[in-house]
């Protein structure tokens, strides 16, 4: 696992990347609960054990053409959210199987 710095604090995070996506699980404490925080080209997720919440944020939009994220990058995405207030849609799981 790798790890990543934001406010003082240390988050690990595994890493995926492809020549056509990457994929980023990053584990940290949001509202006293235990999430991860997915990212990959098309979008942020932050994921709970009750379900996920699904944000307008984008990361191809904002750092086009990459390959992959730096840890700078990533702590600007962590940044955003917690600014944001971890703002999107919520879905429970068996919502998103139906999606698939």
């Amino acid at each position: 696992m790798k790890s990543i710095f934001l406010n003082g604090k240390r988050h690990e995070y595994d890493e995926q990347c492809d020549e056509d996506d990457y994929f980023y699980d990053i584990e940290l404490i949001v509202d006293c609960k235990v999430a991860s925080v997915l990212v990959s080209k098309g979008g942020v997720t932050v994921a709970y054990d009750s379900g996920a919440i699904k944000t307008n944020i984008t990361p191809d939009h904002l750092f086009p053409n990459r390959s992959h994220l730096s840890p700078f990058i990533l702590a600007q995405i962590l940044q955003l959210l917690e600014n944001i207030g971890y703002e999107g849609k919520f879905v429970t799981w068996d919502e998103v199987q139906n999606e698939s």
